[in-house]
Order: structure tokens, then sequence, then C-alpha cells
């Protein structure tokens, strides 16, 4: 009797622990997987903050104003518009140095602390760390930008910098679900995790992917790090991500309990009915045992049958089924944002080709001949270049608003404003881009200019996205290139809707792509100049007017233009 209770407990056994084992590498697996798809996001999310700051360094450097003011050098006026630019970029610091390295206006919180050798940082991207007395190291972004010189004098630098702070690692935690510490030479000095992120930590380091474990305020964690400064001059500055796992350990708790349970009952049965129990348990164990071998050979398509008619068996089969259910949805996932991230590298490489060719083209062909052309062959040259830094930063806005949409960003603010200006506005930036390619552009007003409620930039934004597309549109049509453009405005339903009309001849656009192309995803009209001012697509730009319109609570259509084309138009509401 005593053996045949053995062998029931022996088959319990054979069962769960190979099931538990199972279960639990899958869990551990899954939350190792969830760290490593954080630390990717975290990195992209720093790497954009980096470009961002690169992007403000250069905008700062252009500006007029800024230049003024440092050949006035009226001090007060240069910090007063030096705060202006740092509190509208959300910025921690901007700082101005002359061609000499002195500095010359910087505006910071003031409990910033930044080294003083700022002055000396060379163009480009920056990880500084300082070590103000009594507190903790502070660590900054920062990027480097110099001032167009206007003779060849050394020109002036302007430095913009973010402090990461306890705040910047709350909203990095927001963003991607995990806890991040920033370590300074190995020194925790912001961080998500309540508590006093000075306190020293013991981490034990595990596998081959610089895995670590560690438990803080009794919570066990899994972390990855990466090193946020790349540069082997700049002070060595980490991103730790962690997850807790709390939440598996009780999962593998409860396993383990459902196990003794059932292996207490199946030893008690066992006792009395240990023959007909082990037939019984045979066959579904046989089945659990398979589907568990082929969830680990990669098969979680299949369900997992099994019989309910032991208790314990009928366990440790729905928490397969569990397991594997979730690891199925996982895997869909992790699909589909492969999927996402391929649909979003593809529109930006397509949507940067065509002007960074016309770039590359007008330049290679100024450094070959700049002695041979003429004043008006340089000229037109040069305003290649200038239309296609434009379209790049016409680009590069849709980018912006698109990362913005997706993270949730995104806001509109309208206000009464005259139509008539913003239509102005938006004419007068596409006018060189149209005479560029001799296209013409009507304007169709009402006598009476409707007053609508508007963001004036948001709108002049759409606006500058429909007549691009139109002109790429035209261009896709050799006899209609230089055909015209229209844009019109009409007052409809109950007189409080102002509709807001873009015409173009160009090739229209079937109604079956409509709907995909509203959504963000890539059309190009057909083309048949194979050379670099050949039309890009315009899916991308659309997404960004859709969300644009949507904000002001209007509405976005596209139809078919009598005699050939498209209309695209958008509704506002009148003030």
């Amino acid at each position: 009797m005593l053996s045949l209770a053995a062998l029931a407990l022996l088959s319990a056994l054979a069962v769960g622990l190979p099931a538990i084992w199972l279960v639990r590498s899958q869990l551990q697996s899954q939350a190792w997987a969830q760290v490593q798809q954080g630390l990717q996001a975290s990195r992209a999310l720093y790497d954009a903050q980096q470009n961002e700051l690169a992007g403000l360094a250069t905008l700062t450097a252009q500006r007029p104003t800024l230049a003024a003011l440092l050949r006035e050098g009226d001090a007060d006026a240069l910090l007063a518009y030096l705060d202006t630019l740092r509190q509208g970029a959300d910025l921690d610091l901007i700082a101005v140095c002359g061609a000499a390295g002195e500095p010359l206006a910087q505006v910071a919180p003031a409990n910033a602390d930044l080294l003083p050798s700022l002055c000396d940082l060379p163009v480009g991207s920056h990880v500084l760390t300082t070590q103000p007395s009594g507190v903790l190291p502070q660590v900054w972004l920062a990027a480097a930008q110099r001032l167009a010189g206007e003779d060849d004098a050394e020109p002036a630098l302007v430095v913009v910098a973010r402090w990461l702070d306890q705040a910047t690692m709350q909203e990095m935690r927001s963003q991607t679900g995990l806890d991040h510490t920033l370590l300074a030479s190995g020194l925790p000095v912001a961080s998500s995790l309540h508590g006093d992120v000075s306190s020293v930590r013991q981490a034990e380091v595990s596998g081959e992917n610089n895995q670590s474990t560690f438990v803080w305020q009794g919570e066990p964690f899994y972390a990855l790090r990466f090193a946020l400064s790349r540069d082997a001059a700049e002070p060595p500055v980490q991103v730790e991500t962690a997850l807790s796992v709390a939440g598996v350990i009780a999962t593998q708790q409860r396993l383990l309990r459902v196990l003794l349970a059932s292996m207490a009952l199946a030893t008690a049965i066992g006792l009395v009915l240990a023959v007909a129990l082990a037939r019984r348990i045979s066959r579904p164990l046989a089945d659990l045992t398979g589907a568990a071998t082929a969830m680990r050979g990669g098969d979680l398509s299949s369900p997992i049958a099994f019989d309910t008619g032991v208790r314990e068996v009928a366990l440790v089969g729905q928490a397969l089924e569990g397991a594997r259910f979730d690891l199925q949805r996982t895997l869909a996932e992790l699909r589909q944002e492969k999927a996402l991230t391929e649909h979003f590298l593809a529109s930006v490489s397509h949507e940067f080709r065509t002007p960074l060719t016309a770039v590359a083209a007008s330049v290679e062909l100024l450094l070959d001949q700049v002695d041979e052309l003429s004043s008006a062959e340089l000229h037109e040259l040069l305003a290649t270049l200038h239309l296609g830094v434009l379209n790049l930063h016409k680009l590069v806005d849709n980018l912006l608003e698109s990362a913005n949409i997706e993270a949730g960003r995104f806001r509109v603010r309208p206000r009464p404003a005259n139509l008539g200006d913003i239509i102005a506005e938006a004419t007068a930036t596409m006018q060189p881009l149209l005479d560029r390619h001799g296209q013409r552009l009507a304007v169709e007003l009402p006598a009476a200019i409707p007053v609508v409620l508007a963001d004036s930039r948001r709108v002049v934004q759409v606006l500058v996205n429909l007549l691009s597309n139109a002109s790429n549109a035209q261009r896709a049509l050799p006899d209609m290139a230089d055909g015209q453009i229209t844009i019109s405005v009409a007052v409809v339903g109950d007189g409080q809707t102002v509709q807001v009309l873009v015409a173009d001849h160009g090739p229209g656009i079937p109604p079956a792509q409509r709907a995909e192309l509203l959504h963000g995803r890539r059309f190009a009209a057909p083309s048949t100049a194979a050379d670099a001012n050949s039309p890009a697509g315009f899916g991308l730009g659309l997404s960004v007017v859709k969300a644009i319109v949507a904000g002001h609570g209007g509405q976005l259509g596209i139809d078919d233009r009598p005699g050939g084309g498209a209309v695209v138009w958008f509704t506002l509401v009148k003030a």
C-alpha cells in the first residue's frame, strides 16, 4: 500500500514539477522580455530628447534677435530674451558664450548647478554631470551650437540643456511602465522608486546580458542598464530600467501551493484507489506533458486540452493554458509593435529621400563648379537648397507632431482668428515652392471673410501640408505639373461651420485608398519622373492634418474634383 501511495506521489511530482518549472521559466522570460522592451523604449526616448535638444540649439543659434542682442551688448535684454526662449522651449538652461570662450549670459533654475566649463563644449550633444556641495550630483542632457558668423571670426556658442531630475524619472516611468534610476559613476542620483535614492542598494548580477536583480523596500525587481553617455571623455552615466516581479513570484508561490495540494490529495486517494487513479491520471498526465513540450518547442497556437475529471490535473492544465494564452498575446503584441516600427521607418526613409537628394545634388554641384557658375546659376542652386531645407523642416515638424500624437502630448488651443490671415500666411509660406515648379495658386474667399475658432499656427500647418500634397500630386502628371491649385472657403450647414477646400489637377486618389490615407498609411501618387523632384507620398502629413482638424472639432475628407484631380477639405467652427 505504501508503495502505491509513493507511486501516486511520484506521479504527481512527475506532472507538477515540469509544469511549474516551465511556467516559472516562461513567467521569468516574459518579465525579462518586458524589461528588455522597456530598456529599448527608454533608449529611444533619451535619444529623442538628445535629438530634440540638438534641434533646439540649432534653432536658437539661428535666431536673428539673439544675434542682434549680442551685437548691442544689452545684458538685461539678452537675459530676458533667453529666459523667454527657455520657458517656451521647456528647457532648464540656456547659455551663450563669446567667441573667446568667455560666458556672456546664462538662464537656469535657482537650484541648478552646472560646471563652469560650458563654454568649452564642442558643437553637438553631451551628457554633463555636476557635484554641488552637500547634495547629490546632477545629470544634464545638453547640446551646443555656434551662431552663424557674419565674418571670419569664431562665432559665439549657444548651449541648451535639460536637467534629468526626479520629475524626469517619473515621466519616463509613466511612458514606459518601468521604474527608472539614473546613476552617475555607479551611484543613484535620481529615481522613480520611492524613498531615498542615495541609499546603497545591493544588486545581484546574473546571466550573459548584464541582468541584475535587487530588492527595494521589500519588493523584488528585475533590472537592465544602458549607458547614457557614449563619449569616453564624458563622465559615466547609466540609466537603469527596473520591473517589479512581486506578481511573478506570487504566481510561482501559488503554483507551488497548488502542486503541494495536488500531491497531498493524490497521496490520500492513492491509499484507497491507487491503481484506479493511476489509470485515470496516466492519460491526462501524458497530454499535459505533451502540451508542455509543445509550448517549450514554440507551439503556442494549439489550445491545451486536459481531462477535468481529476482536480489536480485540471488545475495544472488551467495554469498551462493561461500561460500559453499570455505568451501568445505577448508574441502578437510584439509582432504588432515590430510592424508599427517598420512602417514608421519606411515612412521616414521615403519622406526624407526626396529633399535630401535635392539638397545633396545642389551641394555637390556647388562644390564641383562653384568657380564656374554664374551669379544667376548660384542663385538658382541656393534657391533649390532653401526649398530643400523648407521641405525637411516641414517633414521634421510632421514627424514631431506624429510623435506627440502617439505620446498623447498633442494639444490644440482654439481662439477667434481671421481665416483670411491664416490662409495668407500659409500661401506666403508655400509660394516659393509653387513658383519653383511653375504652379499657380488661386484663393477664392467670400465677400465676408469668416472669423473661426482656431489655433492659427496649427491651421497654417494644415494648409501647408495640403498645399504641399497638391503640388506633389500635380507634378506626378507632366501635362498638369503647372496647373492651378485652388483654395476656396464656404460657409455650410447651419451657418456655423466653415469649409476650407484645396483642389488640384493631379491624378486623384482612388476611393479604396482614401480611408488608409486618412489614417496615416503611406500613399504615393503615381509618378513618371525618376529624378529627385518626383513627388513623395503624403500619408504621414495627412495623419497630422487629421489630428489637428479633430482637435478643432472639425472633419477631414477627400472628394474627386470634376475634370480630374482631388479635393481635400476640412471644417472649422465659426467664432
